[in-house]
């Protein structure tokens, strides 16, 4: 199946479907497709600056695969050893969205209005002085990882599920 691209930006392109536009804008970095609030900026600068360490947590899935549940019962174990994650926010966690950072959006965001993005050094900065635990969400396959370094004891949830459920859930 070839999806014909029609480039309108830096990195982001048009999916066509003859001369009719056939779906939103996408983005893409190393060859990977991501929705228009991801930039290819955001995924590089992370790549090539943040090192995960042993306070950082990840919960990496395909969308439609489990991603809140996985949120969910880390927050749990967390909370059930007194632990809060940097950045979540409890009353949120039915909230995809809101109830952790979801790295790569965060950073793409964040490098939209300035060249650096200051409120994620800033969270990675205080989360480390009090040796806080962050709970990250990330759809990013393992080529766009989100991190330069990961640390000896970070944690990664990779959740799986079979395709046709995931199909399910989209429908």
């Amino acid at each position: 199946i070839k999806i014909p691209f029609e480039k309108i930006e830096d990195e982001a392109y048009l999916i066509k479907e003859g001369d009719k536009k056939a779906s939103m804008c996408v983005t893409s970095c190393n060859g990977e497709l991501n929705p228009p609030f991801i930039s290819a900026k955001g995924i590089n600068y992370l790549k090539g600056n943040f090192d995960s360490n042993e306070l950082d947590i990840f919960v990496d899935t395909y969308a439609k695969c489990g991603t809140t549940v996985g949120i969910k019962m880390i927050y749990k174990i967390l909370e059930a050893n007194d632990k809060i994650s940097a950045g979540s926010n409890k009353d949120k966690l039915n909230d995809p969205w809101n109830a952790v950072p979801w790295i790569e959006v965060d950073v793409s965001q964040q490098l939209l209005a300035s060249k650096s993005p200051n409120d994620f050094l800033s969270f990675i900065e205080h989360s480390n002085k009090k040796k806080t635990p962050r709970l990250w969400k990330t759809h990013a396959p393992f080529i766009n990882f989100p991190v330069n370094k990961i640390g000896d004891n970070t944690k990664i949830l990779h959740i799986i599920r079979n395709p046709k459920d995931v199909v399910c859930s989209y429908y």
